[in-house]
C-alpha cells in the first residue's frame, strides 16, 4: 500500500464551499426564468407518490418519509393537488 505514508494537505475555510458565479447563470433576474414543472433530483419519490396516489382500494393509506428539509410536504401537496384537479370530487367531499 503505497499511499499509507502520503500526508495531505488542510483545506481552508473558503475551500469548504462551493459558490456559483451568478455570471455563468445566463440571467440577472429570476423575472424571466420560467418555473420547473418537475422536482430537481426526486424522480423516485415521485414515482413512488405518485404509485401511491393512483391506487384507489379502500383503507389504502400512503407514509412519506425523507430526511428534514427535503422537501416531502410541498412535493406530495403538489402531486395531490395535480391529481385532485384532474379527478371528480370524492363522494364524501363537502
Amino acid at each position: 500500500m503505497s499511499g499509507l505514508g502520503t500526508r495531505l494537505s488542510p483545506l481552508r475555510p473558503l475551500d469548504l464551499r462551493w459558490r456559483c458565479d451568478p455570471a455563468s447563470l445566463g440571467f440577472d433576474t429570476t423575472e424571466h426564468v420560467q418555473p420547473l414543472d418537475a422536482f430537481v433530483g426526486q424522480e423516485r419519490a415521485v414515482s413512488a407518490i405518485d404509485l401511491a396516489i393512483r391506487i384507489t382500494a379502500p383503507d389504502y393509506s400512503a407514509f412519506i418519509a425523507r430526511a428534514a428539509r427535503s422537501s416531502r410536504t410541498m412535493v406530495t401537496v403538489d402531486l395531490l393537488q395535480r391529481t385532485a384537479l384532474a379527478r371528480p370530487a370524492s363522494w364524501d367531499w363537502g
